[in-house]
This record gives structure tokens, sequence and C-alpha cells, in this order.
């Protein structure tokens, strides 16, 4: 992967949901590039709530020119 001019990681982020099954390796790897993460909903109201917040990430990140490209979704 390529280095930007400020020396992060160049590339696009992905956003996953914690409690994955692989969750534990996006983690290190979403501290690490700064992806942001979603709490897996375990019912209908917090889903709605879920897609907002997902939805308001993913216009902040576009608006920073780092728009999302992948949702990681692996519910257990």
């Amino acid at each position: 992967m390529l280095d930007r001019a400020d020396g992060g990681p160049a590339g696009f982020p992905a956003l996953y949901f914690n409690g994955s099954s692989h969750g534990s390796p996006l983690t290190l790897g979403g501290m690490i590039c700064g992806w942001p993460s979603a709490e897996y909903p375990s019912n209908a109201s917090e889903e709605s709530q879920s897609l907002d917040k997902i939805r308001k990430t993913m216009s902040k990140f576009k608006g920073d020119g780092k728009p999302i490209a992948a949702i990681v979704i692996e519910p257990t």
C-alpha cells in the first residue's frame, strides 16, 4: 500500500461491525488505518439507529475525501 503525503496509508477505508467473527483482525486494521466501525444491531429499533449512524459516517468520510469502499457485514 502506498503512503499519502501526510504519512498515513493510502486507499479507501472499510466500515466494519464490532462483534463479527472477523471483528478482531479488522479492529486492529481499523485502528491502524482509522477505519470506522459500527455496533451490530440486535433488534429493529437498533437497526434503524445503526443505519442512520452508518449513513452519517459514510457522508463524513466522503466529505473528507476518503469514501468508504466496503462495508463488512458478518454477524455471528
